[in-house]
């Protein structure tokens, strides 16, 4: 859902009639929430390698052959 700045773009256009939502000001509100995680490298494919998250291929502690304690 919009917030903040997002939200009075997204419902307060005056071409529009009150309930109506200017898609055009969503749209760009989605994208720049999802440009903050994409800098930060937050954001993930699934099931790709380079641009997979790298945590997935971590080894478990079965296989490090540890009962599960920390260092």
């Amino acid at each position: 859902m919009a917030s903040g700045a997002c939200r009075r773009l997204v419902f307060g256009n005056p071409d529009l009639p009150s309930p109506q939502v200017d898609g055009a000001a969503y749209t760009f509100c989605v994208l720049e929430a999802l440009w903050r995680p994409l800098r930060r490298r937050d954001v993930y494919a699934k099931g790709t390698d380079k641009w997979g998250d790298p945590r997935t291929r971590l080894l478990d502690d079965t296989a490090w052959g540890s009962p599960g304690r920390g260092c």
